[in-house]
């Protein structure tokens, strides 16, 4: 509860985030998460969304 007074948001409505997880989040990115215009923008960020990188060559 307090993580979302202090952000504005449910960091932790977020499967997976607990609140340690949330506040250790929001002492990298600081409470406003303006910086992120969604959540498709901050999760990738976070690093919880897998990479798309393609290698070789389509046959």
């Amino acid at each position: 509860m307090q993580v979302f007074q202090m952000c504005g948001v449910g960091l932790t409505r977020i499967d997976g985030i607990d609140v340690t997880t949330a506040l250790v989040g929001v002492c990298e990115v600081g409470a406003d998460m303006g910086k992120f215009p969604s959540d498709k923008h901050f999760a990738p960020w976070l690093g919880l969304c897998p990479g798309t990188k393609i290698t070789g060559a389509k046959s």
